[in-house]
């Protein structure tokens, strides 16, 4: 992300089948506690999506966290298998980790770290160590998945309970079965098992680094045999980088990437395009500009859509690795392509990056024409169109950073489209207009705030859905301590009181009260200079 905009968007995981029975069967069980087990044990096994298995083991890790001990798994006539008070961690973790319901096994790898906090070095090495290599092999892919992601928490521990010891004991025993699961068929467990790799690699010195950890990725990205591991590997290799340093990553991991953009596989070269980033911010400018830079330019006109379109989404990463005086000449060229391209999901996402882009020059200069103008065309053609609603929510996400960056010369042309961006049709747009109108307003200068902006900021406080008003709200401080105009300030002002006189939930009056320590503030800052000039 090019800047940091003061709403940050959150996603839900959405609501799954699978992990909605999970939930009730938690809560309410099913005749008795064994009953309940395996019929969540059937439905990790056989009923549960990606999605589904995600949202079921969040609600395991909220019902079975370490802070509640004594709790009980289903069951509504007191049997069943009750997590005994009596049970001390490691008798926890011994009845749990070798069970035979897929559950509770699962219940074990999510406390496996604070297992290990609980019952010291020796005994984690003597007992969960031979349970996580065991469990390493688990039939559930859902447990093998949730155990690869507390990998680099337990290697942590193991360093910090005996530098020397335990940095062996995660070389000789924890980094094996991180290699075992990166052979996994099961493209979930792989990931997290790459994953895991990067975050081990951190831990590990200088020698096991280049020796094991590289090697391991140079072996994925040469598997000849199997499309999905070159994927991982060449991802892997992007998130290594940091860890192996400049002087590796120049040797091997930029020039391997970089063959790769002609691999016969065309998800090969989609994964490839969103892995140059981390790699390029090692290598420096000069080497990328001279080794990555072509291969990711033959990425971008790739006879492939879908390479395209990963190029497309990647393009700002890439270049916000570089300093900002060499991201014009290098990208702009490669987004004015990808925005004529002939694949409309190609031209949709580089719609979506655009305004990324445009801040991303950070100075009017950078800024080629062709760029602005077609930032305001893509709000102007995508209003009141409901298939465009994600670009249109990207531009408004980005719009103050594009005007920050444009800068107060062109705001005529910013105007309009900042207009229509406040009146958009979703509240998830108008709220990113909210939450970032005190960086427009100061961009612009007081004498344009109080004429073109407040009217928006007025109209998004009074807007018909909380989330928008919200926002506003908790900019209305920072509104004020751009606009010294004592008129613009008497109208926030005003709206501030009448929000405070709506019959609403208590959160939006608790939030108009939170904000007049500050609006005090702000008035006082401007009042001040007023004052002194006045004498």
């Amino acid at each position: 992300m090019p800047f940091a905009h003061p709403y940050a968007p959150t996603r839900c995981a959405g609501a799954h089948a699978p992990a909605r029975c999970v939930d009730r069967l938690l809560r309410h069980g099913a005749g008795t506690g064994g009953a309940a087990c395996a019929r969540v044990d059937r439905l990790f096994r056989d009923g549960a999506d990606a999605g589904g298995a995600a949202c079921a083991r969040c609600i395991v890790e909220g019902m079975f966290g370490r802070k509640q001990p004594g709790r009980f798994l289903g069951g509504r006539g007191g049997q069943g298998l009750e997590v005994e008070e009596s049970y001390s961690p490691l008798e926890r973790a011994r009845h749990f980790g070798t069970s035979k319901l897929s559950l509770q096994r699962l219940v074990f790898v999510n406390e496996l770290v604070d297992c290990a906090h609980d019952i010291g070095y020796e005994a984690t090495v003597e007992y969960l160590l031979p349970l996580v290599k065991k469990l390493a092999e688990d039939p559930e892919v859902l447990v093998r998945q949730s155990l690869v992601g507390h990998f680099g928490d337990l290697a942590g521990f193991l360093i910090q309970s005996d530098p020397e010891r335990g940095y062996q004991k995660v070389v000789d025993d924890v980094l094996p079965v991180v290699s075992l699961l990166l052979q996994e068929k099961a493209s979930e467990v792989r990931q997290g098992a790459a994953d895991a790799l990067a975050t081990l690699a951190s831990h590990l010195r200088p020698g096991e680094r280049s020796d094991q950890v590289l090697m391991l990725a140079l072996n994925m990205c040469h598997n000849n045999e199997d499309e999905d591991f070159r994927s991982t590997g060449v991802q892997l290799l992007n998130g290594l980088a940091e860890a192996l340093g400049p002087q590796l990553c120049r040797q091997y991991l930029a020039l391997d990437l970089a063959a790769m953009c002609h691999d016969p596989a065309f998800r090969v070269r989609k994964a490839l395009a969103a892995s140059f980033s981390e790699v390029a911010r090692m290598v420096g400018d000069e080497f990328t500009m001279a080794r990555i830079l072509p291969a990711f330019e033959s990425l971008v006109h790739d006879g492939h859509w879908g390479v395209r379109k990963a190029a497309a989404e990647s393009l700002v990463g890439l270049a916000m690795a570089m300093n900002a005086d060499n991201r014009r000449d290098p990208f702009a060229p490669l987004m004015l392509d990808l925005l004529k391209d002939s694949s409309r999901w190609v031209r949709m996402s580089a719609f979506q990056q655009l305004g990324y882009f445009i801040a991303c020059l950070e100075s009017a200069a950078s800024i080629p024409e062709g760029l602005l103008e077609q930032y305001v065309d893509i709000i102007d053609q995508t209003r009141g169109n409901p298939d465009a609603a994600d670009i249109s929510y990207h531009c408004a996400f980005t719009f103050a950073a594009v005007c920050q960056t444009a800068g107060q010369a062109n705001w005529p042309r910013l105007k309009t489209p900042f207009s229509s961006l406040c009146g958009d049709s979703q509240p998830k747009a108008r709220k990113a207009m909210a939450a970032s109108m005190h960086i427009v307003a100061k961009t612009v200068g007081p004498a344009r705030s109080g004429v073109d902006v407040l009217p928006c900021f007025e109209a998004l406080l009074g807007d018909e859905a909380p989330e928008v008003r919200h926002a506003a709200l908790r900019n209305a401080a920072s509104m004020l301590l751009t606009m010294p105009i004592a008129l613009a300030q008497d109208r926030v002002l005003r709206l501030l009181q009448g929000a405070m006189g709506r019959d609403e939930a208590w959160r939006l009056r608790l939030l108009v009260a939170s904000q007049l320590g500050a609006a005090c503030e702000a008035v006082g800052k401007v009042a001040a200079p007023r004052a002194s000039t006045s004498e």
